[in-house]
Parts: structure tokens; C-alpha cells; sequence
């Protein structure tokens, strides 16, 4: 074992007389000694001199090689400092910076520019390999989405997000957020990509996006714990980069979804399916992304089963506790039913409410028709209906109500017969009635339609 005491109290004449024998003995030994010795102090003396350097006195000169090199517009910063572990480079401590023209907004983010060994003492046009950012927040504005594929082809050298929290906006409100990211954008022969790794509500997602000059795009989105991914397929044009067309495939857990897409003044939809064990349809319609987002869609199906899709709506939006999913909130549009001749009707998205209207289901002599809405999510989790029955023989059923799906409670408010409101006792009889033979402590019950035609067909004023 090394005696560093010992070591540390070494005679510099013990040292000079080895290398004055190894010189008279071995002259090939001493000159690979010197060597290494002057080589080592050379090194050391290089990537040390330029911690002497004042990097924030020549701040003008870093910000246009980051514009130039990444189009990163730093706004401002603490310090600029020169480390050289693990490997030189420039610290630019809690920065706030645009990228891309705004495209990405990053605040109080640490940038390491790693350097050119070959460049260090080059002030005014040095040269870096790759810049690291970590930490801080970035914010994304979805309504300029399409900016991501010029961001990489204008970018020059490689640039990785690590650990960052990333929020995506729309019209300055929070949609969604994907905490401890990697980003990494890079450059590498004809191809340039965008990968993207994170966390969303604590599921692990991997986005990646393949460009060639080509114009050929794939965009790879993969959900590993919902078994969920979307594939698309998509052209460009060649002056402004904006998405012309293209083929998307979507497969969450056993759904499947695929379409054809055109943008004009907005993206339209063909030649489209969904399918699943509980709906086989044809999809059409259009999608807008600016300035907001807006879907109308028309379905087609012909296999539908209504009592899945209850089901589905109970236990994956209406029972969850869904603050996180902001985005759902502020979905806007319209989604058009038609089931043959069975029953039509249209699905309205708006700022997080959803309502059925104009449900209209035809069987035999009657005709059934419902609407429902649904408000405030995270409270009382209310679904207020109103459902209307005609029949041939001129008999009119109404019914005002509400849903309670976490406790399993129809509530009728109000109901009509032949024009005739029934009073409060009546009511509250066929409420219980209505609990007792068909609920049964199960929203899912009311799918049975014999029992509830015969409950219908039997209230009388």
C-alpha cells in the first residue's frame, strides 16, 4: 500500500537524480517520461485558462452562436461560468430562453454548452458540440404545434432536455403536462429526429419523430402502461412546412382507429374506422387546431352497443377523480351517431360539459328520444336528462331527471303524461319503483330495454 506520508516527503534531488541516471541508462525511457510530464502540464494549462476568462462580459458573442446554432433566444441569466468536469464546457445558471420563436418558453433552466476542445480560447465565433438543458419548466403552445418540425430542421447542433417538466398550452390555459422529460433533438446525416421520453399522470410516454429530405414524417407515440400507441404517417409542403396529408393509426388497449387526413384550412378526414368489440363504424369529418382546437366528426356504425359505452363513460370518466386530465375540460366539438335506422343523434363537447341532444331511437310505433348534460365533473358529478316518448296512438310520456353514478341514484324531478304533470307523491312512487325493479343499485340495469318499456308503458297520471 502506497505510504503517502512518505510519498509527500519525497527529496526533489531523489527525483532529479532518476531522471539524470534514466538519462546516462535508458535515453528512449527519459524521453517518454519528459513527454508525458510536458504533454500533462500543457493540458492541464489549456482547459484550465479559461476559468480566467469573464464569460459574462462576452455574453453578446454565446447568446448569436445559440440563435445561430440551436434558434435559442437566452433573455436572461444569473451567471456564465467555464467548467471543465465532466467535460469543458460553459454553465449558464438559471436562464429564462425562447426556442424557436416562442414555439418553447423555458424558465429557470440551467444550459451547459459542451465545448470544442480544439476551440476553447476562441472568444467571439467558438464552437460547440451539443447543449444540455436541465431542470426549469418549459411551456409548449399547442395552437403553434406545427412549428415542431421546423424547430428541427433548423436546428444546427444536437440539443437535450434532461429532467424537465414540460406544460402544454392552449390560448395561454394549461392543457396537459408531461413531468421528468428528456427531449433530445438532433441532426444526423439526411435524417432528423425528436425524442421525447417523460411521464404523463405518472404513465411513462415515448414520442419520436423522424424527418428525411425526402419530406417523408413518421410520428411514433407510445403509452407502454395503456397500451396505447399512434403512428402517423404524413407529407409536407416544401414552403412553409405545414402538414398536407397523411395516415394516422391509433390502437388504445383492443381500439383501433384509422383514417386518411388532408389539411386545407383544416385537417379533413377520410376514408376513416374505428373498431372495437363494441363498435364497428366508418369515421369522416374534419379537425381544427387554430386557434383552437374544434372537432365535428360523423360515425357511421353498424355495430353499436350503447350499454359498453355506459359502462365505459361510468368507470372511466364519470367515477375517476379527473383533475388531472385538464385537457378533457376544454375539448370542443361535435360527434354525429347515426345507427341504420334504429336511431341517430349528436355528442357536443364544450369546454369540458358534454351533452346528448336530439337522441332519437325508432322501434315499432314509439319513438324515444333523450338528451342529457353533463357540467361539473369533479363535484357532484351530475347527469341532468330529459327523456321524451310518442307513440301512434298520440301518447306522450316526458320525463326530467337526474343520474348520480357514484351512488348508483335516478332521480325523476318532474314527469308528464298526456300533457298532465304528475304531483310529488307520484313521482316519488315511480322514482322508488323505478330504483326497486329496474336499478337494482346498478346504473348499468337501465340497458334493459323489456323491463324499461314496460315501466314506461305502465305510468299513468
Amino acid at each position: 500500500m502506497l505510504n503517502y506520508k512518505k510519498f509527500l516527503n519525497i527529496d526533489i534531488r531523489q527525483v532529479v537524480s532518476f531522471f539524470l541516471i534514466s538519462k546516462s541508462s535508458n535515453r528512449k525511457l527519459t524521453f517518454i517520461l519528459y513527454f508525458v510530464l510536458i504533454s500533462l502540464f500543457f493540458s492541464i494549462s489549456y482547459l484550465s485558462s479559461p476559468k480566467l476568462l469573464n464569460y459574462s462580459l462576452r455574453d453578446a458573442f454565446i447568446k448569436e452562436a445559440l440563435k445561430t446554432n440551436n434558434n435559442i433566444n437566452l433573455k436572461k441569466f444569473k451567471s456564465i461560468n467555464y467548467k471543465i468536469f465532466p467535460t469543458p464546457r460553459l454553465l449558464i445558471k438559471d436562464s429564462n430562453f425562447s426556442y424557436n420563436e416562442d414555439f418553447i418558453f423555458v424558465e429557470n433552466s440551467d444550459i451547459n454548452i459542451i465545448l470544442n476542445i480544439t476551440s476553447l480560447l476562441k472568444y467571439k465565433n467558438f464552437n460547440y458540440k451539443r447543449v444540455l438543458i436541465g431542470n426549469g419548466e418549459s411551456k409548449i403552445s399547442i395552437n403553434n404545434i406545427y412549428k415542431s418540425l421546423e424547430t428541427i430542421k433548423k436546428n444546427q447542433r444536437r440539443i437535450n432536455f434532461k429532467k424537465t417538466n414540460f406544460v402544454f398550452l392552449g390560448n395561454n390555459k394549461k392543457f396537459f403536462k408531461i413531468d421528468s422529460s428528456n427531449l433530445i433533438i438532433k441532426k444526423k446525416n439526411l435524417e432528423e429526429t425528436l425524442n421525447f421520453k417523460g411521464l404523463f399522470l405518472g404513465k411513462k410516454i415515448n414520442v419520436n419523430f423522424t424527418h428525411t429530405e425526402n419530406e417523408k414524417n413518421n410520428l411514433l407515440i407510445k403509452v407502454p402502461d395503456l397500451d396505447t400507441s399512434i403512428k402517423i404517417f404524413f407529407k409536407t409542403n416544401n414552403t412553409n412546412d405545414k402538414i398536407t396529408s397523411g395516415l394516422v393509426n391509433i390502437e388504445i388497449l383492443n381500439n383501433f382507429f384509422q383514417f386518411n387526413f388532408k389539411n386545407n384550412d383544416k385537417y379533413e378526414i377520410e376514408n376513416g374506422f374505428v373498431r372495437n368489440k363494441s363498435i364497428n363504424s366508418s369515421i369522416k369529418g374534419y379537425l381544427v387546431f387554430e386557434p383552437n382546437f374544434y372537432f365535428d366528426l360523423y360515425l357511421e356504425p353498424n355495430i353499436f352497443k350503447a350499454k359498453d359505452f355506459f359502462r365505459l363513460s361510468l368507470n372511466q370518466y364519470l367515477l375517476p377523480d379527473i383533475k388531472e386530465l385538464n385537457f378533457v375540460k376544454k375539448l370542443n366539438g361535435n360527434l354525429i351517431l347515426v345507427f341504420n335506422d334504429l336511431f341517430f343523434g349528436e355528442v357536443i363537447f364544450k369546454n369540458g360539459a358534454i351533452s346528448l341532444e336530439n337522441f332519437t331511437v325508432k322501434k315499432r310505433d314509439n319513438i324515444i328520444k333523450f338528451e342529457t348534460y353533463i357540467e361539473d365533473l369533479n363535484k357532484t358529478k351530475k347527469v341532468i336528462f330529459e327523456l321524451t316518448k310518442k307513440n301512434n296512438k298520440e301518447k306522450l310520456l316526458k320525463i326530467n331527471g337526474s343520474m348520480i353514478p357514484t351512488t348508483n341514484k335516478v332521480i325523476f324531478e318532474e314527469i308528464l303524461v298526456n300533457e298532465e304533470i304528475l304531483d310529488k307523491k307520484t313521482s316519488l312512487m315511480y322514482e322508488e319503483r323505478f330504483e326497486n325493479k329496474i336499478v337494482k343499485g346498478n346504473l348499468e340495469n337501465i340497458f334493459n330495454l323489456r323491463k324499461f318499456n314496460n315501466f314506461l308503458k305502465n305510468l299513468k297520471p
